[in-house]
C-alpha cells in the first residue's frame, strides 16, 4: 500500500457485518466526479483525448483467456475460459472504445431426448461503451501510459454477474437451485467494483483483478482475468504458478525498493506526484508478519498474521496472495472506514518475475469518489 493511503485508512481489524448498509452512506448513484471539461482550455481538452486515444490503443485487439474466482483464502472456486473483443470509433472526442466479451458457457443441463450437446457454445456481453465523458465521471479511469497499467471504478458488477452464470451455470443461468457447490455470485446493489490492469513486458499479456464490495462494506467478490492478444504470449513462469499458500507468500517476502506515481483525481486538484518507496515484508519466528512502508516522507509499521493464503494486518487491511505472483489487498470493513469520515483503498499486485513487482493503488474518500490511483514498479533488493 501507498503510505498516503495507509495514513488516510485507520481502521482497527474487525470481521463482523455492520449494522448500517454502506450503500446509506456512499450514493449509489453518484460514483465520479462532476464533469470537468467544459472549464478546460483547448490545450488541457487535446491532452484529454490523446490520452483517451492511447488508452483505446493499448486495449484494441482480440484478447483470448480465461476468468478466475477466488475466496478471501484465495482458493480457486471456478475457472471459465473468455474472449474479448475491443475495437475504437470515431475520431477526436468522439472517439470511443467498443468491447464484447465472449464466455465459454457450460452445458445446458435440461436437454430433450435425442438433442445433441453442441461443443464450445459461447455467450456474449457487451461491456459499457469508453469515451471522454465516461472515462473522467463514470468509469474514473486511472490510467498510467509510460506503464501500461489502469485502474477503473464500475457501476456494477453485472459483467462479473454474466462471467459466472453462462460460465459454470450455462443456459440454467437463473436457476441457482441445481447450482454446483461453492457458486458465489457478486452483489447486485455493490457498493464499490474495483478493476485493476496490469501489462507484461511485452505488452501482449496482462492480468485484470476485480474487487467487489457488497452493500455492507465487506469483501463481497475476488476475479482475475489472465488474457494474451491473438498471436501473443503471456508471460508466465511455470515455478511461480502454485498452489501453495506458503510459496505465494515467499514471493513477497524481503525488502522491494521502487518508484510510485500518484494521480489525483480532478475534484482532488489533478495533481501528479513522484516519489521512492521501499516496502519490507518480515515473517518473525512467532509468525508474526511486519510490514515497513519508506517514502521521503517518512515511514510506516503494519502489524499481521498469516492464515493461509490470507494475511490480515491489525490496521484494517486484508491481503489474499493469489497463484502466479498476484496480491489483492482491501479493507476488512468499509463500513466502519466510511462511519468515522476516513478513505479507504484497495491494491492489485504482481510479480511478473521472481523479483520484479507492479502494484496499482486505488484510494477512494467516504463519498465512494476516487481521490487518487498509484502505479508502482519495484525491485526485490
Amino acid at each position: 500500500m501507498t503510505p498516503a493511503s495507509l495514513r488516510l485508512y485507520t481502521s482497527p481489524l474487525h470481521t463482523s457485518a455492520v449494522s448500517t448498509p454502506i450503500s446509506s452512506v456512499i450514493p449509489q448513484r453518484r460514483r465520479g466526479p462532476l464533469n470537468c471539461h467544459a472549464n478546460k482550455s483547448g490545450e488541457q481538452e487535446s491532452a484529454g483525448v490523446h490520452a483517451l486515444e492511447e488508452f483505446i490503443k493499448l486495449n484494441v485487439g482480440r484478447w483470448k483467456g480465461s476468468f478466475t474466482q477466488y475466496d478471501a483464502l484465495g482458493n480457486a472456486m471456478q475457472y471459465i475460459p473468455t474472449r474479448l473483443t475491443a475495437n475504437s470509433y470515431g475520431k477526436g472526442d468522439h472517439v470511443s472504445l467498443l468491447q464484447t466479451l465472449s464466455i465459454k458457457q457450460a452445458p445446458s443441463k435440461t436437454l430433450f431426448s435425442g438433442e445433441e450437446v453442441e461443443d464450445d457454445e459461447w455467450a456474449e456481453y457487451k461491456l459499457d461503451e469508453t469515451n471522454l465523458l465516461t472515462i473522467d465521471k463514470q468509469q474514473q479511469v486511472g490510467y498510467f501510459p509510460n506503464d501500461r497499467a489502469y485502474t477503473v471504478s464500475h457501476r456494477t458488477a453485472e459483467m462479473l454477474d454474466k462471467v459466472i452464470r453462462a460460465g459454470v451455470l450455462g443456459e440454467d443461468g437463473d436457476d441457482l437451485d441445481d447450482a454446483p457447490v461453492g457458486v458465489k455470485l457478486p452483489s447486485r446493489r455493490p457498493a464499490i467494483v474495483c478493476e485493476s490492469c496490469l501489462f507484461a513486458d511485452s505488452g501482449e499479456g496482462r492480468v485484470r483483478g476485480f474487487q467487489v464490495l457488497d452493500p455492507r462494506g465487506l469483501l463481497d467478490f475476488i476475479g482475475v482475468f489472465h488474457e494474451k492478444k491473438e498471436n501473443g504470449f503471456l508471460q508466465s513462469n511455470d515455478d511461480m504458478i502454485q498452489d501453495e499458500p506458503q510459496t505465494r507468500l515467499n514471493a513477497i517476502l524481503g525488502c522491494w525498493s521502487g518508484r510510485s506515481t500518484t494521480k489525483r483525481s480532478g475534484v482532488y486538484g489533478s495533481t501528479l506526484v513522484e516519489e521512492d518507496v521501499s516496502v519490507k515484508y518480515d515473517l518473525r519466528d512467532d509468525g508474526i508478519l511486519i510490514q515497513d512502508i519508506k517514502t521521503p516522507r517518512g515511514s510506516i509499521q503494519l502489524t499481521g498474521a498469516v492464515h493461509g493464503g490470507l494475511l490480515q494486518f491489525g490496521e484494517g487491511l486484508q491481503m489474499t496472495l493469489l497463484p502466479g505472483g498476484l496480491a489483492l489487498t482491501a479493507p476488512v470493513n468499509v463500513g466502519k472506514s466510511v462511519g468515522r469520515s476516513q478513505a479507504f483503498c484497495f491494491e492489485f499486485s504482481w510479480v511478473y518475475s521472481p523479483g520484479k513487482r507492479r502494484r496499482l493503488v486505488r484510494t477512494y474518500d467516504t463519498d465512494g469518489l476516487v481521490v487518487s490511483s498509484t502505479f508502482v514498479e519495484e525491485v526485490k533488493v
